[in-house]
């Protein structure tokens, strides 16, 4: 290929023999690339121009009120989900704690009223057990008092006693207590319903 005789500097249009192009490519008259933005292969040929860069990425627009509305739906029904479950889950947990619960103090009643004939209850430990309501709700108001003393003096008038466990009485029940009689006696001492455990 014959090679360029002349350039012309494509700012002032001024044109120069190539021999008279200083090493800088510079235009000695404006000072301007006489090569403008060729790439190195383009000045050496003359010829090719340098590739237009590429065109700037369009910014996003921000997210519009509607935008915002969605999301926080979104977070309040997933918020929601999650409490459900769990609710879920924990009222699943105490069902089945509360059939075990249930189960375990069947089997114990059966246990300790197995021996019983029908109508007969045993009696729980550690209760106590009064001639009169009066002196039993007097004697669980000391109890609940922690007043050892007044307590000791019932004990030792008779007219209150400490129910042993697993002996074997009659019940019958009133709104708030169980008036109990051993077999074979007439004598019957007032105590808390939860004293005794029927079969």
């Amino acid at each position: 290929m014959k090679p360029i005789e002349s350039i012309t500097c494509p700012s002032c249009n001024v044109e120069f023999r190539r021999e008279d192009v200083p090493p800088s490519h510079l235009c000695p008259v404006c000072g301007a690339h006489l090569y403008g933005s060729r790439t190195a292969g383009a000045e050496s040929a003359g010829t090719a121009a340098a590739e237009p860069d590429a065109p700037p990425t369009a910014a996003k627009p921000p997210l519009s009120l509607k935008d915002w509305e969605l999301i926080a739906k979104t977070l309040v029904g997933l918020v929601a989900a999650v409490l459900i479950a769990v609710s879920l889950f924990t009222h699943s947990a105490e069902d089945e704690a509360r059939q075990k619960r249930q189960a375990a103090a069947k089997t114990e009643r059966a246990a300790k009223t197995a021996h019983l004939a029908p109508g007969q209850c045993v009696t729980e430990g550690g209760h106590f057990a009064a001639v009169s309501e009066e002196l039993l709700d007097r004697v669980n108001t000391y109890h609940s008092q922690r007043d050892l003393a007044a307590i000791e003096k019932l004990l030792a008038s008779g007219m209150v006693i400490t129910l042993a466990k697993g002996k074997t009485v009659y019940v019958d029940y009133s709104s708030r207590h169980a008036r109990i009689r051993p077999p074979g006696e007439t004598a019957e001492l007032w105590t808390d319903a939860t004293a005794v455990t029927c079969k």
